[in-house]
């Protein structure tokens, strides 16, 4: 096990992962195991420990330390396509897996630190801000009974608006840009199985599966329009480096409202279980910009 490493690259940190824990991370969600495509390059550790510190990364990123723990994107802990070795990785042993990770952009090759964790609190890199991720809409009503066959009377925390006609449904929440694309992938599977049909042989199949296939090409137009519309959204501010008072705003606190191009924070990231948005700092204004972007492919 290596402990402690005498030197790095000037714009790298080395960090360690547990291999156990990682393993757990990129093979399960929960106590569940995953089919591989479902979870690869989703899941990770997405954090490790700070075992050397270049002399570049520091002077970019003064405020992390030997023994802090550094929170990457995803990307650090995937494998070279066609290839069994890792990218981003140095070295191993028997409990740990080390890896380079860039402070900066370097080289081609993007800023992977998203911040530290000093053991009290997440401090972004002046490359990045943490957003906070809203899942739950505010409801309507407080929690009521629901009387459900089988089940007896459960108590319920959805949160539920009044339709038309009195009717009481779930309120809609907006998905996020990773589950659309998500989406867009299951249905373009499930395109591909109905595809497989012998349609142009039997009118029956052919009435059946062709309707089907429209469906979900429809949806996957609509859903790529949403994707691919630029426009400013509103997250609330969770952590932010200090440079970001210098070019936004003096008086920013965590907690307050900030707006940023939406195809800039669909960065997702989930330390000690809790899951943030994460968003280059360049894209975030404090100010509503009066005017939403034009649809355009990314």
């Amino acid at each position: 096990m290596i402990d402690k490493i005498e030197k790095c690259m000037p714009p790298f940190f080395i960090v360690r992962i547990p291999k156990k824990e990682q393993r757990e991370r990129l093979e399960k969600i929960g106590i569940l195991y995953y089919p591989p495509e479902h979870v690869y390059m989703k899941r990770g550790m997405q954090c490790g420990e700070i075992l050397a510190i270049g002399s570049a990364a520091h002077d970019f990123f003064p405020e992390a330390k030997i023994g802090d723990i550094l929170i990457t994107s995803h990307w650090i802990e995937g494998k070279v396509s066609g290839n069994r070795q890792k990218y981003f990785e140095v070295g191993e042993d028997k409990d740990w897996f080390y890896y380079c990770v860039t402070a900066f952009c370097f080289n081609g090759d993007r800023n992977n630190t998203f911040g530290v964790y000093d053991g009290e609190k997440i401090i972004p890199s002046k490359d990045y801000v943490f957003f906070e991720i809203d899942r739950t809409p505010t409801s309507d009503f407080p929690p009521f009974m629901l009387n459900m066959p089988g089940f007896g009377k459960i108590v319920t925390n959805i949160a539920f608006e009044q339709a038309d006609g009195d009717l009481v449904v779930p309120k809609y929440r907006k998905k996020t840009r990773t589950e659309m694309i998500e989406k867009m992938a299951e249905n373009k599977k499930e395109i591909m199985k109905l595809a497989r049909w012998p349609i142009h042989l039997d009118k029956k199949i052919n009435e059946k599966v062709t309707p089907m296939i429209k469906r979900l090409e429809a949806e996957n137009d609509a859903l790529s329009k949403q994707i691919n519309k630029r426009q400013y959204e509103a997250h609330i501010l969770y952590a932010f480096n200090d440079e970001l008072l210098k070019t936004v705003n003096p008086n920013l606190r965590k907690g307050d409202r900030a707006y940023v191009l939406n195809i800039a924070a669909y960065m997702q990231v989930e330390f000690m279980g809790v899951e943030y948005i994460v968003s280059e700092s360049k894209y975030v204004s404090i100010k509503a910009p009066n005017k939403v972007l034009a649809l355009s492919a990314l």
